[in-house]
């Protein structure tokens, strides 16, 4: 089924409505999931995309009238903001856990949302800089190399000396694993800005690091299987292993992105 057009508006099929509003990239405007306020991902209803899509054309209008009168959009006017709105709920203002709400409408969704949609690290509109490449690059490796030492050298080094093909090395050469790690993090903070789409970065970065673990590691061990002796149940295990290590590293990439380490150049794009 093709894409439904309503003006900005367009249908991913199985996601629900989107707006293209890349004309406002330099206020961080780009292809956008419509998420309601008391909703966790993209409305199917077109007319709630439609109040969804006004009320941000009217926030990046203001933020670009803002800029134009010399005040660029800072993470404290974009705070300022999110809790006007959580100001404004009744529910909130009389909850003595205000600030633990985990109910709609209190801070967490807006944060959640904000997260996911809002917070634009932006280099001439992109996702991507230096530093947050490097930092992307550090915490995946890191986060990837300890969950490997901890699945293959503390909890499953028996099972790996058992079934390897090749003779495994009493001591094992870290700098050859790290330099492995950062390169799979180089590749991975490089890559991952060009295809996000906009959702929770957690999720976004979660999806993107399962699918490098089977692009990385499923292919690897088939070929491994094929040429050396050894049961394919390592295939298996560790492919299914792989999944689960490049999908937290992905999802704490997904973060180094979604909060905008970008210090100054970080700015919010309003709700």
């Amino acid at each position: 089924m093709g894409r439904r057009r309503r003006s900005r508006l367009y249908w991913r099929e199985g996601r629900g409505w989107y707006a293209d509003l890349r004309d406002f990239a330099d206020v961080g405007g780009r292809r956008e999931a419509m998420i309601p306020e008391r909703g966790d991902g993209a409305t199917t209803d077109a007319d709630e995309a439609g109040t969804v899509l006004q009320a941000r054309l009217d926030e990046l209008k203001a933020l670009r009238a803002g800029r134009g009168a010399g005040k660029d959009p800072l993470l404290e006017d974009y705070a300022r903001y999110h809790l006007g709105l959580f100001g404004r709920s009744p529910e909130a203002r009389t909850s003595p856990f205000c600030l633990l709400h985990f109910r709609p409408p209190g801070i967490l969704p807006l944060v959640r949302r904000s997260l996911g949609r809002r917070m634009v690290a932006r280099t001439g509109g992109g996702l991507m800089n230096t530093r947050t490449f490097m930092l992307g690059t550090l915490a995946t490796a890191g986060v990837g190399f300890l969950l490997s030492f901890l699945w293959h050298v503390l909890l499953m080094n028996d099972f790996y000396a058992a079934t390897s093909p090749a003779p495994m090395r009493e001591v094992p050469a870290f700098w050859a694993v790290i330099l492995a790690y950062l390169v799979v993090g180089a590749i991975m903070a490089y890559m991952y800005p060009k295809g996000h789409e906009g959702g929770s970065p957690v999720a976004e970065g979660l999806k993107f690091g399962i699918i490098i673990g089977v692009l990385w590691w499923f292919p690897t061990n088939l070929v491994l299987y094929g040429a050396m002796e050894g049961p394919f149940t390592l295939v298996l295990v560790d492919s299914a292993w792989h999944l689960v290590e490049q999908g937290v590293s992905g999802a704490v990439l997904g973060l180094v992105y979604g909060l905008g380490l970008q210090s100054k150049e970080a700015t919010p794009a309003g709700d």
